[in-house]
Parts: structure tokens; sequence; C-alpha cells
């Protein structure tokens, strides 16, 4: 019951406070499990646990889109290592830096429409997100507000029972 009077700011205080019982039970953010990165696309695979209602329609939005960039960028990544490993083959088995570089120059013009065309998509998927994701923010904002004045409420509840059981009500009689 220390805690109760260390947080009140009142020490001191009567035995009756030992009865009291404070709610330890505070919000639970929901647990986020990360992957290593996939070997072919670099996309980590995200999870979320304990997301309640509000929060998982967002996070299934969120996991839908990785999965989605986790396949563009699978399907790019093995397109450019095939291209890559033929440009050496057809070189040689040995390249430079330097023609390395124009093949890698050459690929990204080959490229450029379909890059193009995911870049679109991300956008557009990201602004469909801002709706969802700023519901899920208010609900995190209103569940920390909700705790903090339940802190509030119950600093004021132990207040109050000091006045009364100090015997200091009778200012509280003048008044009116």
């Amino acid at each position: 019951m220390s805690f109760i009077r260390n947080f009140a700011g009142l020490r001191g205080l009567p035995d009756i406070f030992t009865n009291l019982t404070v709610s330890k039970t505070a919000y639970q953010f929901p647990t986020i499990l990360v992957s290593q990165p996939h070997k072919l696309s670099n996309i980590r695979y995200i999870d979320f646990k304990n997301a309640d209602k509000v929060e998982r329609t967002w996070l299934e939005q969120r996991q839908s889109q990785l999965q989605q960039h986790h396949l563009f960028w699978k399907e790019n990544n093995i397109k450019f290592f095939k291209q890559k490993q033929e440009f050496i083959d057809n070189n040689g088995g040995s390249v430079t830096s330097f023609q390395l570089s124009e093949f890698y120059k050459r690929y990204l013009e080959e490229s450029h429409e379909m890059m193009v065309e995911y870049n679109r998509n991300l956008w557009i998927e990201n602004v469909k997100s801002l709706g969802p994701g700023l519901k899920y923010e208010a609900h995190q904002l209103k569940k920390i507000v909700h705790k903090a004045t339940r802190n509030i409420r119950e600093r004021f509840r132990l207040f109050l029972a000091f006045w009364f059981t100090a015997g200091l009500t009778a200012p509280l009689l003048l008044i009116k």
C-alpha cells in the first residue's frame, strides 16, 4: 500500500487505506512479432497479437499490404538475379564494376514501367490506409486517456477518504 500512498502524494495515512485496491491492469498494446527478412524479397513478416476489433481492421490491412510488397519484391529480385547471372555468364564469368553498373542501368530502364506502377499502387494503398490508421491511433489515444483518468479518479477517491477520515469535514459544511 506504500505504492498508493506514494502515488497519491499522501504519506502517513490512516490504516483505512491498506484495504483499498488499485487496479494494476494496464492496457496491453498489441504484441508485434517481426521475422527475419525473407531471403528473396528482403521483406520482414510482421504478425500482430492481442489486438481488439478496431486495431485488427487496420493491422489486417497492413498485413495485406506487406504481403503485396513481399510478392512484388520477390518476383523483382528473382528476375534481377537471374538476369545478372546471365550477364555474368555471357561475359566470361568475371565482370568489372563498370560493366555491372551498365547492366544495372539497363535493368532499371527496362523495369521502369513496372516500378512506376508499383509506386502508384503503393501511394493508393497508403491513402486507403489513412482512415483505418487514424481510427486506430484515436482508439489507442482513447485507451491511454481512459487509463490516465482512471488514475486521477483513484487519486481523488483517496483524497476524499483521507479528508473524511481525518475529521476535516467541518470546512465542507461551510461550503454551500
